[in-house]
């Protein structure tokens, strides 16, 4: 049999790669990874290859003859060697793609970043970021009335030192999880993260321009209107609480949703401003400008005089602020004035404002339910990935391929990278998952199927505590099943001890019925006797008899009547 040609697993930067260094960096090319990929696809099996080649070999014995027979002894011992030898590289091949492959599907995460990604996922951690961004917020509008209240040797505020200090790690940490997830998300987190970016960016220039060129005096950039906008964009640090507070982020959402029909909202109010603002102005200001109210002690002109200052007026009547006060200095030169005054208030204060508190609800419901949509979707198809994910663990810790997993087969494939990638990637931590498999074995039985490793697999995601829980239910379920076992053990008990005392009821109920039988035919004979009827004797007892073993069957005769003679 002779040995295939090996894929060269180099590329141009790398001519005349050895074998051996093509085993110890398979991993480190993509390309290497596609080639060996396709290669192995198109390999037959080895029986095949073996049929194939046994086949080709005697074919081609056939033609020379003799020279088949001195080639046999030495080809085969060959070729299976060789062929042992490339199943086994093919093997290690394929198990490295497995685990590529598996990267790819859970993130392209290893353990540290996969740990960080969780560190920086926790609620606390989210929690305490969130803490540090509103006492950044605080600290500024602080520094701003009271000025440092921590001034290092170089004149820059140590209190801000240490905020923009934690910003720039939990921005370094979540740029180490992967730029590509940084930056090729979802466009909701890459907007969130350019922005927290940013903002890094800005505090650190902000800070070294402060320290290199103004020692810490702030007041020094007058001249500098860029750098004062940016020392105001600290500010903006606050919109991050949207990220950590889901209510907040609802409201906000709503008011954008309904935006639109917001603008509308606004445009008729100031329509009706303005229509009202023309009235009043035609009928109160322009006729009445030089008469002082009692009520304001200003001029009517000065609240009344022209549109604009009527609308201005009107608009702080909308808001129902001293609305009494400018309607009364109307009503004193115009007493009728109060009519267009309710008119207008039951128009916007009562009306239009409503509409717009009832579109922001409405927007805000809206996109509460379809975030909850989205969660819902995600959710499952996060379900189905990790029901992928553990059938898969139990595929590869299957090795027998009979569908059960044994503890040995479940502890031998912890050892695998791709089943140690698969756990990590729905929440079980593999240190503590090798008594897993004794918890989920709540039968004893010393294996699980399909169903009892895939529901175990699923419950025990997450801390510790879902351990404990599941742990917990296994636990119920064998006392459960003890009880049962222990129940039927007794019922079975109970039933071999009543089976004889059934068996002698039966017996002396039949004994009874002899005897009510022999009791009847004595009495029947003794009749017949005292009747002087002695042919009919024997035609009578034989009568009874069959009576007898009548009632023993489950049916009577009608006692006394001779064999020969019908009943009527």
């Amino acid at each position: 049999v002779e040995e295939p040609d090996l894929p060269k697993f180099h590329s141009t930067s790398e001519p005349g790669l050895p074998r051996s260094c093509m085993e110890a960096n398979i991993g480190s090319s993509p390309s290497r990874l596609r080639h060996a990929d396709s290669w192995a696809s198109k390999r037959p099996s080895t029986s095949e290859s073996q049929r194939s080649s046994g086949s080709a070999s005697r074919h081609r014995g056939n033609e020379r003859g003799k020279t088949r027979t001195a080639t046999a002894a030495q080809v085969p011992r060959v070729g299976l060697k060789a062929t042992r030898s490339l199943t086994t590289k093919l093997d290690e091949l394929r198990n490295r793609l497995d685990v590529s492959a598996e990267e790819e599907s859970v993130g392209g995460l290893d353990p540290w970043r996969a740990t960080v990604n969780r560190f920086l996922s926790h609620r606390y951690v989210q929690m305490a970021v969130a803490s540090v961004i509103l006492l950044n917020t605080v600290y500024v509008g602080i520094e701003t009335d009271e000025g440092k209240l921590w001034a290092t040797s170089g004149g820059v505020d140590g209190v801000e030192i240490v905020f923009v200090l934690i910003f720039t790690i939990e921005i370094a940490l979540r740029l180490f999880v992967g730029l590509r997830r940084f930056f090729c998300g979802a466009l909701y987190e890459v907007c969130w993260n350019v922005f927290d970016l940013g903002l890094v960016v800005i505090a650190v220039t902000d800070l070294l321009f402060l320290s290199l060129f103004f020692q810490g005096a702030a007041e020094d950039l007058e001249g500098f209107g860029v750098l004062r906008i940016l020392r105001v964009l600290r500010v903006a640090r606050v919109l991050r609480l949207l990220q950590f507070f889901e209510e907040l982020w609802l409201l906000v959402a709503g008011v954008l949703d309904a935006m639109r029909s917001l603008v509308w909202a606004w445009v008729l109010i100031c329509l009706i401003i303005y229509v009202f603002s023309v009235l009043i102005t035609s009928t109160v200001g322009k006729m009445h400008a030089r008469v002082i109210c009692q009520s304001t002690g200003d001029e009517v002109g000065v609240l009344f005089g022209s549109v604009t200052t009527t609308m201005f007026t009107l608009f702080s009547v909308m808001t129902i602020n001293g609305w009494g006060e400018r309607a009364k200095c109307a009503m004193e030169v115009e007493p009728w004035a109060w009519v267009m005054f309710v008119a207008f208030l039951v128009c916007t204060s009562y009306g239009m404002l409503n509409v717009i508190i009832a579109v922001i609800v409405e927007g805000t419901l809206e996109r509460a339910m379809q975030r909850q949509r989205l969660q819902s979707t995600q959710e499952d198809a996060e379900r189905r990935q990790h029901i992928t994910q553990v059938v898969g663990i139990f595929h590869k810790s299957d090795k027998d391929k009979n569908g059960m997993v044994t503890r040995e087969e479940f502890l031998t494939s912890l050892e695998q990278p791709a089943v140690m990638k698969n756990m990590l990637s729905i929440g079980i931590d593999v240190a503590k998952a090798r008594n897993l498999f004794d918890i989920l074995d709540y039968d004893c039985s010393g294996s699980l199927d399909l169903t009892e490793f895939l529901h175990g697999m699923l419950r025990a995601r997450g801390e510790a505590a879902s351990k404990d829980i599941i742990q917990l239910q296994c636990d119920v379920m064998r006392a459960e099943q003890r009880q049962r076992e222990a129940l039927e053990d007794v019922r079975d008990r109970f039933i071999r001890r009543l089976k004889p005392v059934e068996m002698e009821i039966e017996a002396a109920h039949l004994e009874v019925k002899r005897l009510l039988c022999a009791l009847e035919a004595s009495a029947q004979n003794a009749s017949l006797q005292s009747c002087g009827a002695g042919g009919s004797r024997g035609d009578s007892e034989d009568t009874m008899l069959l009576s007898c073993s009548s009632m023993d069957g489950g049916y009577t005769v009608e006692p006394g009547l001779p064999r020969g003679l019908p009943d009527g």
